[in-house]
């Protein structure tokens, strides 16, 4: 899950490294080792020891963790390969602004918008398919009700979380992106269900009228997880 937070001292360097994916693809196309330029481009920051804030203390090396933003139609056709293009790459965010402008289509601020849908939706699979978190783009809009509904649906297409402006946008993204404790009760049940009924050779498990399978428990523990991770 994605945790959404304000700072006046900006993140921490061992936080997060913000490369663009436009440049990754770049490389990765060029055939230079990709590792090697990484470690090139976050140099700088091992060297910058006065500039680091006291509480962070020595970075270690080839522990800076890579947050991929993909803004441009190749990027958003090379996702899977950009998320498994380099281990240190755990986060890609789709950039819809720049996307935009780069399909030349004006951007508008309406509840259900379906434009680029597709860019979207496919920036998800592939995204999902590399195996990392994939999150979803900012408004520029302060409408308290386009931004919600976006929210709402960009959660519901798979989105681990989304970029935003102000303190009550990331509260409402947090509340959104973040199972309900309803979904956590149910979790504990499917699991304590499903183990009860492996444990007596009961091949078939119900829970309220309805057969959970194998995929349907991996969900469920995976929320139980979460749960733990607070």
């Amino acid at each position: 899950m994605s945790v959404f937070k304000r700072t006046s001292e900006g993140i921490t360097l061992t936080e997060s490294c913000e490369i663009c994916a436009k440049y990754l693809w770049q490389m990765k196309k060029a055939g230079e080792d990709l590792q090697r330029r990484l470690d090139y481009l976050v140099e700088p920051i091992h060297n910058l020891n006065k500039a680091v804030p006291l509480n962070i203390g020595k970075i270690d090396r080839n522990t800076i963790k890579i947050w991929a933003m993909v803004e441009s139609p190749i990027g958003v056709m090379n996702t899977y390969k950009l998320g498994t293009s380099c281990e240190r790459c755990e986060v890609l965010t789709i950039g819809m602004q720049d996307l935009y402008l780069s399909m030349g289509i004006p951007r508008k601020y309406i509840n259900n918008d379906l434009d680029l849908l597709y860019a979207r939706q496919k920036f998800v699979l592939e995204g999902r398919a590399a195996g990392v978190q994939v999150l979803d783009t900012g408004l520029l809009n302060s409408d308290v009700e386009i931004n919600e509904d976006y929210t709402i649906r960009s959660k519901r297409m798979g989105f681990d979380g989304r970029m935003v402006l102000t303190v009550e946008e990331a509260e409402f993204a947090n509340k959104t992106y973040y199972p309900t404790p309803e979904q956590f009760a149910w979790a504990h049940e499917i699991v304590n269900t499903y183990d009860e009924n492996e444990k007596n050779g009961i091949t078939e498990t119900y829970v309220q009228g309805k057969l959970i399978c194998a995929a349907v428990y991996k969900e469920a523990k995976e929320l139980l997880e979460v749960e733990k991770q607070g």
